[in-house]
């Protein structure tokens, strides 16, 4: 009898979380209820669980017409058909300008619907006569009554009279938008987030609970019949929901061409050319053979046409300068893919497995996951839409929850805490470094302290729990974009997109459980430091270098990496990885693919064995001699997935088929699954000639590294971006370290990092010039020139005004009658500070900064003739650090390297102990949850930045050391939480 209620995905209208609307079901012996949201958000996951729970789950939506008079109406699918129709409709109503629903949408998909007319909202004389409305509805149309707490509203008895005259049933309703009468107050909330501002609760809006069984059959216990036909209403939908089955769209093809024979020839013809070095020739046998198969495995299993899209969009990036990556996840195993250039690994020369792509043993859809250049995406995604249809394309929902931080502002916002408290409030959630309410206010005694304060704190908390993890908000999916063979709305509903015309309903979990084709197109900003290094090379040499045909042998490449100089290449930037690469030296890509797959938690163990492996400080050991082949290029370590399909195949004779079902099974590490798995491996290395132990034994040594196992096919896909970054970088490293530079404008850390490893590799920086440098970074003569990008409030616009300032001003009188200096006055005085007027004009920083000073407000002294008087010496290195963050002049630290301080502050290892000296720019103390003194220090030299923690043993011995501009000695221990790294200080000395 629960046919009326709302829940979160109604966002920002109800408490209601699918879990706890179960439970409460449960507890009322209910057998189902329908969710009457004004969408259909979140179906798919709450329709699986009602089923797991054995409850029935109406699909159901609520709405209003698009009349002149507003009519609200609810209405329930009860068939397969109504489902269907529900889909339809509900699209219609999310796509149209208003939101509501039109006459005519309202017929086209009203078969299978049972409707109700909620008759106590709206002016109801006007409805007295709903002839009209009673044939849409087939299957039945009710007039819903409340009786909130039992009692009759005035409407109650006109209801009766229009159900009388137009024939039609009364259904018993009751609007609920939380579980509990005392989460009133939380449900208030949210109301009043969504408002902006916290109103006023009716007390219909107070008792918007859900009522027990037992309330409901009090309150119409003289109307049994109304309560029965809401019964009635769950009890009859009853709906044979499609099995899940692929739909696959076809590639469109000109009459009496078909997809498998399209493919075969683009493939043979894209492979001719690639296999001989970009010159049409002839394919080796090993590779015709390779490639038969692929495509004898994929015209069976009916994906050419899925092949043929891909090919097909990839060859419109190219076409129009589109950076794309060369391969991602599984999909660099496959020859075809490498034939038809959507990606840019040759699978044989690796050892990559087609089985690790598509398994012609276990059928699942093909997932070809592209990386784009991610400024241009969106024209992909909007080929896509030209190229297939807009009512085909959709992009993927995804929904923003009230996080812990997010929960607790705004419920303190609504509560209009004072923002010193809300500072204070923060403040403390984030020194838990927890994520969630509960376990902050477990592990912090302070964080108690702050809630039991007074009651209104106490409020505070427990209304913010509550609503901790509610849904706040859609946005778009980043990457995942679906398409369809027929309209969108016959497979998912849809809603207003913005970059496409369309964005689903369902998140990418509900849509993938269609069987809709989801492609990802992912925007990777890496590719937009590549992008601007081939721009820049272009225009310096005239020629755009090809990726995919740079040499793999570079020495330069290699020496770059073994030295561990990793700012700025993809995958290589932590402090843990380049302690890796330092240490295994690597000479070939194969190294970088091995370490990319290495470095995560569990395998990291074995990046010292395979170093000194590798460098021969220890024997290489293989498991069983006749794996030998197998693992030779990874000195007899399992690395990847690849290497267990193999040993499974030449050991105990399986398919690679079979291979990658055995190394699915044993992921999942279920005793019996194991055992079962066990028996076949040992059995079929038995038959190969192989002893039961010894087949034991290297079964045993396969599960212990299919946990491990990572897809070689990705990591020598993203291996490949990897070396050519690096190779960019060896190579060209003002063209590399320009763009690095533009992307980091305004994280001064990141180009502090930046500018110290420059000075490592002998990479010379020049200053923002007036005369010399652009709005951005830029590479000259082997050089870097800043821009104009670094210094805060130079827009793009000022640069242009000043570069036609400086255009034909020899001195800087002439450029003060060009320039409008009392407009540009902030700017200006900038400038002067990073030393933009050095070079070009040969003003001193100080002088022109004094002759501001004695301007006045017209500046009519502005770069006049030096006059006799006091001027000041505030030394270049802190001009710049007053205006940039960072310097090009010496850093204070550095007077002392000489002196034995070699420990770096960008080369700091967790849990070492170090020895570092610095200059202190920021001191934060705060008081413990023990009511002691201690402080977070803001540390610095000429690498970076680094976070001082400093308890209150350490603290009150050396409080009077830790000024800002202090130089200090630190001794102490490296931490790094949340990928952020600080000192714990031991002892602090001037």
């Amino acid at each position: 009898m629960y046919i009326n209620v709302k829940t979160e995905e109604s966002i920002l209208k109800s408490t209601i979380r699918s879990e706890a609307l179960v439970s409460f079901l449960k507890e009322q012996g209910a057998t189902g209820c329908a969710v009457t949201n004004d969408n259909l958000f979140g179906f798919i996951n709450r329709r699986d669980l009602f089923k797991k729970e054995g409850l029935n789950l109406v699909p159901a939506l609520s709405f209003e017409l698009d009349t002149n008079d507003v009519l609200p109406l609810q209405v329930y699918a009860m068939n397969e058909k109504g489902y269907k129709n529900l889909i339809k409709l509900s699209s219609a109503i999310k796509m149209s300008p208003k939101e509501k629903c039109s006459s005519d949408d309202l017929k086209a998909y009203s078969e299978g619907l049972k409707a109700v007319i909620p008759f106590y909202l709206g002016d109801w004389p006007k409805y007295s006569n709903l002839n009209w409305i009673t044939p849409i509805y087939s299957e039945g149309i009710y007039l819903g009554v409340i009786r909130t707490n039992g009692e009759k509203l005035q409407i109650e008895e006109q209801t009766q009279v229009v159900a009388a005259d137009n024939n039609l049933p009364i259904i018993a309703m009751h609007n609920s938008y939380f579980i509990r009468p005392d989460q009133a107050n939380a449900y208030a909330l949210v109301r009043g987030i969504d408002a902006g501002s916290m109103g006023y609760l009716t007390e219909e809006d107070k008792n918007s609970y859900m009522p027990t069984q037992v309330q409901l059959s009090q309150w119409f216990s003289d109307k049994p019949l109304w309560l029965e036909n809401a019964r009635s209403l769950i009890a009859s939908s009853n709906i044979n929901y499609p099995e899940k089955r692929f739909h696959m769209p076809q590639f469109p093809l000109a009459e009496g061409k078909n997809d498998a024979d399209i493919l075969r020839e683009l493939a043979t013809a894209g492979l001719k050319v690639r296999i001989n070095g970009g010159v049409f020739g002839d394919i080796p046998s090993k590779y015709q053979e390779r490639l038969d198969y692929e495509i004898s495995v994929i015209n069976g299993l009916g994906f050419a046409s899925y092949f043929l899209m891909v090919s097909d969009f990839i060859n419109f990036c190219r076409k129009e300068g589109i950076l794309t990556g060369p391969g991602r996840g599984s999909s660099a195993s496959s020859l075809v893919a490498y034939s038809l250039y959507i990606t840019n690994v040759d699978p044989l020369q690796y050892d990559l497995l087609f089985e690790r792509f598509l398994n012609p043993e276990r059928i699942t859809m093909p997932d070809i996951d592209v990386d784009i250049l991610d400024t241009r995406r969106v024209e992909v995604v909007q080929y896509f839409e030209r190229k297939y249809g807009s009512q085909h394309v959709a992009q993927i929902i995804t929904f923003g929850t009230l996080a812990m931080k997010a929960a607790a502002r705004d419920t303190g916002r609504m509560l209009q805490m004072e923002p010193a408290e809300l500072k204070q409030m923060s403040t403390l959630l984030d020194r838990t470094r927890k994520t969630t309410l509960k376990e902050a206010y477990e592990c912090s005694q302070t964080l108690r302290d702050f809630v039991n304060k007074s009651d209104r704190n106490k409020q505070w908390f427990s209304l913010a729990y509550q609503i901790e993890g509610l849904t706040r908000n859609t946005s778009t999916h980043a990457a995942g974009v679906i398409l369809t063979p027929q309209p969108l709305v016959e497979y998912v509903p849809v809603t207003k997109g913005t970059d496409t015309k369309h964005i689903t309903q369902w998140d990418m979990n509900e849509v993938e459980s269609q069987g809709v084709l989801k492609m990802d197109f992912l925007g990777l900003s890496t590719l937009r430091v590549i992008e601007e290094v081939l721009q820049s090379l272009e225009k310096t040499y005239g020629i755009k270098p090809t990726l995919h045909t740079i040499p793999l042998d570079n020495r330069a490449t290699f020496e770059l990496l073994q030295k561990g100089a990793v700012e700025g290449i993809f995958q290589l930037e932590s402090e843990g990885m380049r302690n890796a690469l330092m240490s295994v030296e690597p000479t070939s890509i194969n190294d970088i693919i091995a370490v990319n797959a290495l470095y995560r938690p569990g395998p990291m163990e074995f990046i010292p064995q395979y170093a000194a492996r590798k460098k021969g400080e220890v024997p290489v050991e293989f498991v069983d001699a006749s794996i030998q082949n197998i693992l030779a290029d990874t000195y007899g370590i399992i690395i990847y997935q690849e290497q267990i399909l193999l040993i499974a195949r030449q050991y105990a004779g399986y398919s690679l088929g079979q291979a990658d079902l055995l190394r699915r099974a044993i992921s999942k590490k279920k005793r019996e699954v194991l055992e079962a798995q066990q028996k076949q491996f040992v059995e079929g290395a038995v038959k190969q000639g192989h002893t039961a132990e010894n087949a034991t034994a290297i079964f045993e040594v396969i599960v212990r590294f299919a946990e491990y196992g990572f897809p070689k096919s990705h990591s020598t896909a993203y291996s490949m971006i990897t070396y050519q970054m690096a190779y960019l970088k060896a190579n060209y490293p003002s063209h590399f370290f320009t763009a690095l530079l533009n992307k980091a404008v305004g994280n001064v850390s990141k180009i502090k990092t930046l500018l110290a490893e420059m000075k490592e590799l002998g990479v010379e920086v020049l200053p923002v010039d007036v005369k010399m440098s652009s709005h951005e970074c830029k590479s000259e003569q082997g050089k870097v020139r800043l821009g104009f990008n670094v210094v805060s409030g130079i827009s793009v616009a000022t640069a242009d005004t000043i570069a036609h300032a400086t255009k034909s001003a020899a001195t800087v009188n002439e450029f003060k009658f060009t320039m409008n200096v009392q407009k540009y006055e902030k700017e200006i005085e900038s400038l002067i500070k990073v030393g933009a007027f050095d070079t070009s004009y040969g003003a001193d920083r100080n002088s022109l900064l004094a002759e501001i000073a004695a301007g006045g407000d017209d500046l009519s002294f502005f770069f006049a003739e030096q006059t006799e008087k006091e001027v000041a010496t505030t030394s270049n290195y802190d001009l710049e650090m007053s205006v940039l963050g960072f310097s090009l002049e010496k850093h204070p630290v550095e007077a002392y390297r000489a002196k034995g301080y070699e420990q770096m502050l960008n080369k700091l290892t967790e849990n070492e102990q170090v020895q570092v000296i610095g200059l202190i720019e920021e001191v934060k103390p705060t008081i413990t949850k023990k009511n002691q003194e201690m402080a977070f220090v803001k540390l610095s030299d000429e690498t970076g930045t680094v976070s001082l923690t400093v308890f209150p043993n350490v603290y009150a011995a050396n409080k009077e050391k830790l000024n800002k501009g202090q130089m200090v000695q630190v001794t102490g221990k490296v931490e790094v939480k949340y990928k952020k790294t600080s000192i714990v200080a031991n002892t602090i000395k001037a």
